[in-house]
């Protein structure tokens, strides 16, 4: 685990790629950050959500310790969005929306836990696009946590389970 310094981005440790990359390789953690992810990212006030009673605060560049996943997005389209670890321990996803118009939207969400944000934060198409960057042990770590939903005495928990499942088949 990092303490200081500039914040790491996992690429391939064959070809020097942000995951998903044509070689398959494992990913690797490196100290730079993806080109939309600079200083500006943190200049607007974003819309913030909260779970697990984690500090509020939102967070600084400098806060970002690691980047787990991220995918690029487009005006008008997709938003760029990110999955990151703080220095202070708590967990971040970013999405940053921009229209042709010039409006932006930034959405904070922090929680204790990775799973979390996963979940909870997260849309089903967020999920699929970090699924296409995962490596094998993660998806593998993931099919875990989707055991432990569709074991769940919770309905909503096991609908989770079955919707992510079906979707797993399909990315």
């Amino acid at each position: 685990m990092m303490s200081s310094g500039k914040p790491t981005l996992l690429v391939c440790a064959r070809c020097d790629v942000t995951p998903p990359c044509p070689c398959g390789g494992e990913a690797r953690a490196e100290s730079r950050l993806p080109s939309w992810f600079g200083p500006g990212a943190f200049y607007l006030p974003p819309e913030l959500s909260v779970y697990d009673g984690v500090d509020p605060t939102p967070p600084t560049l400098e806060d970002v310790e690691a980047i787990f996943g991220h995918s690029l997005g487009e005006g008008d389209g997709d938003p760029w969005i990110a999955l990151v670890r703080l220095r202070d321990g708590r967990w971040c996803y970013l999405c940053y929306t921009v229209q042709i118009t010039g409006d932006v939207w930034w959405e904070v969400s922090l929680a204790a836990t990775r799973e979390r944000l996963w979940w909870a934060a997260c849309t089903d198409e967020d999920r699929a696009r970090f699924t296409r960057q995962l490596t094998r042990g993660a998806l593998e770590a993931e099919l875990v946590e989707i055991d432990a939903l569709l074991e769940s005495a919770d309905p909503a928990e096991r609908a989770l389970g079955e919707r992510r499942m079906r979707q797993r088949n399909f990315v």
